[in-house]
């Protein structure tokens, strides 16, 4: 790990609250998230672990810098959640983003049957289990964090349609669903066009497993 404060980590640095969240483990010589469980927890690493995922996915989650953007590496997709809420209130991420959702299933589920969520703790702890990785894009929309989404499905793989109680319950959210076959003709220029306060990018790496 060659991040060792976490004054260092440029993205948040200038959030008291990212600094309370993060604290420095000088036993593991991390820097691990408070909400995170002991059996996973999700720590702040450098490019040089990135690389190494290559070789094997590692007992921990991470939290990297890249370009300018917080990079979170979960091995549960729906964490997806808990990361778009702390990065909004570590005052990075602003309300009303733009998804671009590459993965093989929509995740546009209801979060009906998720459990009651007050806290951080709370959202981090619904969101590690892969039940609930369908429901992670309801979640954040309900909360007024996306409005829009961009969802790059696989041809092969992502026969299914959103849920269409989507587009009833949640009227204002704008959808979009490009499969591999238009995904050529997508002007990708749209997604740099985006501010980068106001994007969020989620990519499941099952979803190369349906490009041809």
């Amino acid at each position: 790990m060659g991040v060792q404060f976490s004054a260092e980590f440029t993205p948040y640095r200038k959030s008291r609250l990212f600094h309370s969240v993060y604290q420095n483990n000088p036993r593991t010589g991390t820097i691990r998230n408070g909400h995170s469980p002991d059996q996973r927890p999700l720590v702040i690493g450098d490019k040089g672990d990135v690389a190494g995922l290559k070789e094997s996915f590692p007992r921990h989650d991470l939290l990297v810098y890249h370009a300018r953007k917080p990079v979170y590496i979960f091995e549960q997709l729906g964490l997806a959640a808990y990361a778009a809420i702390e990065s909004r209130d570590f005052r990075h991420t602003q309300r009303g983003a733009v998804l671009f959702h590459f993965s093989t299933h929509p995740d546009m589920e209801p979060t009906d049957s998720l459990p009651r969520v007050q806290s951080w703790g709370d959202i981090y702890q619904a969101f590690s289990g892969h039940y609930a990785e369908a429901c992670f894009i309801w979640f954040l929309a309900e909360r007024g964090l996306i409005n829009e989404v961009f969802w790059f499905s696989s041809n092969t793989l992502s026969p299914a349609q959103p849920n269409h109680e989507i587009y009833t319950r949640l009227p204002n959210l704008k959808i979009h669903q490009l499969p591999t076959n238009r995904a050529a003709a997508f002007n990708r220029q749209l997604i740099t066009d985006v501010p980068y306060r106001r994007r969020i990018v989620t990519f499941d790496p099952e979803y190369l497993s349906g490009v041809e």
